[in-house]
């Protein structure tokens, strides 16, 4: 029995995906023309943003189920052209198609060692694209001020919660997001480590010095290179790989 949801409403709700998660294979896909960009996860009265009357190209920045209605799939979506540009929200992703021909980022390598940066790229003017190295901070390791110093060269220390560290390995991106909420200063958020609610993420910060300084992060010195990765990384593709020898600001 449906309360909130009319039957004429429910009849029209896009069901496009299979309940298996998609693989998703580009950074920028496009939302054909006459679907809808929603607030939320489709569901709830009055919860479309607009309908796009023409082709879109949209930032994919997240894909989740919706599991009220038979587990479809959306994306979350920056819009990158037309009226609604820069607006955030989800399309179906039966709606959409991949971009042709885009160069994409397939690794982001951090040398925690030297506290930068490369980025490896796959397409066909991949050998055109900026590769680094590019100046990074990674975490300090030092939850509190004047507190307990980590030892984020173990790799089992720098991946665990609450210790300030930039957890070694190889991690694949996960999501997106213009900013953090609760730190605007730190832009083009691409988030990559398990667990997730560490919220680890590459992004660009305007205070980069030449040692570990980050809650965790690995922050970007420029704000270019970091809209590069915000573009051009893909979502349960691009990897993000951790290594070198980590030392604390003081050395010791």
């Amino acid at each position: 029995m449906m309360t909130n949801l009319s039957l004429a409403a429910f009849l029209t709700m896009p069901f496009p995906c299979a309940v298996d998660r998609p693989q998703v294979t580009h950074s920028v896909y496009v939302l054909k023309a006459g679907n809808p960009l929603y607030a939320g996860l489709p569901g709830v009265p009055g919860n479309t943003l607009a309908t796009l009357d023409r082709d879109t190209p949209l930032l994919v920045l997240d894909l989740q189920p919706d599991r009220t209605f038979g587990s479809p799939w959306y994306f979350r979506v920056e819009v990158l052209d037309g009226e609604r540009k820069g607006t955030t929200g989800w399309v179906a992703c039966g709606n959409c198609e991949a971009a042709r021909a885009e160069t994409t980022i397939s690794k982001v390598v951090v040398d925690l060692a030297t506290q930068r940066f490369t980025l490896e790229w796959v397409g066909d003017d991949a050998k055109e694209k900026p590769r680094g190295p590019f100046k990074c901070s990674t975490g300090s390791g030092i939850p509190t001020p004047g507190g307990k110093q980590f030892n984020c060269d173990d790799e089992k220390v720098s991946r665990t919660p609450d210790t300030h560290c930039t957890p070694k390995g190889t991690w694949t991106v996960f999501a997106k997001q213009p900013a953090w909420t609760e730190h605007p200063e730190a832009k083009n958020v691409v988030r990559f480590a398990e667990p997730k609610d560490r919220a680890i993420a590459l992004h660009y910060y305007p205070k980069v010095p030449d040692y570990p300084a980050s809650n965790g992060c690995v922050r970007i010195a420029s704000l270019e290179i970091s809209e590069a990765i915000y573009k051009h990384s893909v979502i349960g593709t691009t990897k993000v790989i951790v290594e070198g020898k980590w030392t604390p600001k003081d050395g010791k």
